[in-house]
C-alpha cells in the first residue's frame, strides 16, 4: 500500500530594517509532510480530551449530587439532634428509616432512640408531678396536726392518735425519698455486685416471713415450695434481697383479698429459679412491655397503689442485669408470675 501524504506551508514575515528604518517584509514559505497516521493520532488526540473533558465533567455532577443525596439524612440527624438539646423530643429523622440499606438501619436505630427519649421524658415530668404531690400531701398533713397539737385544737386524749399519724406521714416521706436515692445510686452505676455463695431458699423465706403483716391483713393464702436441703446460689446477698422483697411486695400489694401468692424455689440445670406468683386482675397486654420501665405505673397499678413510685420493678431489672442475669413475666387475667435464676455455687 503507497502511503498517502499531505503538504501543510507554513509563511512568516521577516522584517528588513536599515538603520531603524523599515525597508520592507520578505516572506518565507516553508514546507512540510504529514502522515495520514499522524492525522489520525491528532483527531484521536482531541476526541479524546474532549471526551475525557465530558466524562470528568459528568462524574464530578454526579458524584456531587450523590454526596448531597447521601448526606441528607445524616443532615436530619443533626437537625433532630439539635432539637434534642433544646428539650424537643418529638423529632424524627423522616422517611430515610424506609431504606433497605445501611443508612435505613442508621435511621431506624435512629428515630428508636428518640422514642426512647421522649417517653422517658414524659415519664420523667409525670415523675416529677407526682413526686412534688406526694411531697406535698404528707407535709401538708404534717403540718396540719402539729399545728392542731400546738393551738389546742387537738384534745389531749387525741394528741397520741395524732401523733401516730403524723408518724405514719413522716414513714411515708421516708420511703419517697429512700425509693429517690436508690434511683439516683442506679442511674450513677454506683451499684456494685459483690458475689458470694448463700442460701436463697432461706433468704425468700426470710423476706417472705417480714410480709406476714400485710399478708394476713388480706387474708391471702401463701404456697412455699422449696427443696428441704439447701439451694446455694452465687449473687449479691442483699442485692437479690431487695429483688426479693420487690418481687413479693408487688405481689401482695395486688393480689386480690383472699387471693394466693406462690413462692418457689428449685434448682436444676446448674441453676436456681425463683419464682413469684399471684392471683389477681393480671397486668394489661399493653403494659407488660413497660413494667420494667422507670416511673411508670399501668392504670390498674395507679388505683391499687397510689402511693407508689414505679420504681419497684424497674430496679428489680437493674439488680439481675448487674449480675448478668435477666426476669422473665407472665400474667394473664387470673394470675401474674415473675421469674429469675442465678448460677448455682
Amino acid at each position: 500500500m503507497k502511503s498517502v501524504f499531505f503538504r501543510y506551508f507554513v509563511y512568516s514575515a521577516v522584517t528588513v530594517l536599515l538603520c531603524l528604518a523599515i525597508l520592507g517584509f520578505v516572506a518565507l514559505r516553508a514546507a512540510y509532510a504529514v502522515t495520514e497516521g499522524e492525522l489520525m493520532a491528532r483527531a484521536f488526540s482531541r476526541v479524546f480530551m474532549m471526551t475525557a473533558f465530558w466524562v470528568l465533567l459528568i462524574a464530578f455532577v454526579t458524584a456531587y449530587l450523590s454526596s448531597r443525596y447521601m448526606a441528607r439524612p445524616f443532615r436530619d440527624m443533626a437537625a433532630c439532634a439539635r432539637s434534642f438539646e433544646r428539650g424537643d423530643f418529638s423529632a424524627r429523622v423522616g422517611r430515610w428509616d424506609e431504606r433497605d440499606d445501611e443508612i435505613g438501619e442508621l435511621a431506624a436505630a435512629f428515630n428508636g432512640m428518640a422514642e426512647s427519649l421522649e417517653r422517658v421524658e414524659e415519664l420523667r415530668r409525670s415523675f416529677i408531678g407526682g413526686v412534688s404531690h406526694e411531697l406535698k400531701t404528707p407535709m401538708t398533713t404534717i403540718s396540719g396536726y402539729i399545728e392542731g397539737i400546738l393551738d389546742g385544737t387537738v384534745p389531749p386524749e387525741r394528741r397520741e392518735e395524732t401523733l401516730v399519724m403524723v408518724r405514719e406521714e413522716v414513714l411515708r416521706l421516708s420511703r419517697l425519698v429512700s425509693g429517690m436515692m436508690e434511683l439516683s445510686r442506679h442511674e450513677t452505676q454506683q451499684m456494685k455486685v459483690r458475689s458470694a455463695p448463700f442460701d436463697i431458699s432461706e433468704t425468700a423465706a426470710r423476706v417472705l416471713l417480714g410480709m406476714e403483716q400485710k399478708i394476713n391483713q388480706k387474708g391471702i393464702s401463701v404456697d412455699v415450695l422449696v427443696p428441704e436441703e439447701p439451694v446455694i446460689a452465687k449473687g449479691d446477698p442483699d442485692g437479690i434481697t431487695q429483688v426479693l422483697t420487690n418481687l413479693l411486695d408487688n405481689a401482695v400489694k395486688f393480689c386480690n383479698p383472699g387471693g394466693s401468692v406462690a413462692l418457689t424455689v428449685a434448682a436444676k440445670g446448674g441453676r436456681a429459679r425463683v419464682t413469684v406468683k399471684n392471683t389477681g386482675a393480671g397486668i394489661q397486654p399493653e403494659d407488660l412491655p413497660r413494667v420494667f420501665e422507670r416511673f411508670y405505673k399501668g392504670d390498674r397499678s395507679r388505683s391499687l397503689d397510689p402511693s407508689g413510685l414505679g420504681l419497684g420493678l424497674y430496679i428489680v431489672k437493674s439488680i439481675l442485669n448487674a449480675h448478668g442475669e435477666d426476669i422473665d413475666i407472665r400474667s394473664d387475667t387470673a394470675a401474674t408470675e415473675f421469674s429469675f435464676s442465678l448460677p448455682l455455687q
